[in-house]
């Protein structure tokens, strides 16, 4: 960005006070990736029974999916404008979208499997699955992820939540079309 003069703060409507350097962004990335590694190394420990079971192995995405929430909203001051941002890109048709809500939009339409992989890890946790130990014995009944079989699991929330992002873009473009008059570009 800093080798072709591109002032991304500025493009995007960033508040420069609050926006952080890329080094200090590249150490809490590298933290945050410590966390999920060793998290991911216990899961697979205490799951394969190579280490000392003092917790139910569900309970390490369980705590994963806590530090991960913890911090998409702290520090407030930072992650507030991104919270705002994507409250104004569910607004689309209330309102003209600006640059920033529309590559907004654009990269929710590109994030629908990690939006699906999000969906069902809430299930996964609001169901108590994570508390259940993983049985390998394919003489045993097997009654874990009932409700990713089910019709309103596969039929009605996975759709909603492909379709989402794309409706939230087609509503963008209706209102740049319905502000403008131009079919192109929006």
């Amino acid at each position: 960005w800093r080798r072709y003069r591109i002032n991304y703060i500025y493009l995007f409507d960033f508040n420069p006070q609050i926006v952080q350097d890329p080094a200090t962004l590249f150490d809490e990335c590298v933290d945050e990736t410590i966390v999920f590694l060793v998290t991911l190394i216990l899961y697979y420990k205490t799951s394969t029974h190579t280490m000392p079971e003092w917790f139910p192995p569900g309970i390490y995405p369980a705590f994963l999916v806590l530090y991960t929430i913890w911090h998409f909203i702290f520090p407030l001051k930072q992650r507030k404008p991104l919270w705002s941002a994507m409250a104004r890109v569910c607004r689309a048709p209330l309102t003209s979208p600006s640059f920033f809500e529309t590559y907004v939009a654009d990269v929710f339409t590109s994030m629908v499997k990690i939006l699906l992989d999000l969906l069902w890890t809430i299930c996964f946790i609001i169901s108590g699955d994570f508390l259940t130990t993983e049985t390998v014995d394919k003489n045993v009944n097997d009654s874990r992820h009932e409700w990713q079989h089910s019709k309103w699991y596969k039929q009605y929330l996975v759709t909603i939540i492909c379709l989402f992002p794309l409706y939230i873009r087609l509503m963008q473009c209706l209102r740049k079309y319905n502000d403008t008059g131009d079919r192109i570009p929006n």
